[in-house]
């Protein structure tokens, strides 16, 4: 019995049931080196009738997360921030819509 407690051991994380030297394996791990913010946390899309619903329900969220900083995980908004409301996201651009038009 003795043997049995020290030899077999569980890991609940299943990752690691997976062989990390399999090649989507390795390149998630280079993913995750290049963007360490997204290793964790919780992600939330806000569905909505329309986008004007969706950014105000996405920025009310957004708000209250921001108040409760203190005892919650850090909050962000990967579609938000100055760059992004300089640029909007990339379907918006010219050139991109464009390509999308032509392949419909």
């Amino acid at each position: 019995m003795i043997y049995l407690v020290h030899a077999f051991r569980m890991d609940p994380d299943t990752t690691n049931m997976i062989a990390p030297e399999l090649p989507w394996r390795k390149q998630v791990a280079h993913f995750n080196d290049l963007f360490p913010q997204n290793r964790t946390g919780l992600m939330v899309i806000v569905v909505a009738e329309d986008p004007e619903c969706a950014e105000d329900a996405t920025a009310a969220l957004f708000e209250k997360l921001q108040a409760r900083n203190r005892s919650l995980l850090p909050s962000r908004r990967p579609d938000g921030g100055p760059y992004f409301e300089q640029h909007g996201p990339l379907p918006c651009r010219p050139q991109v819509q464009k390509i999308a038009d032509v392949e419909r």
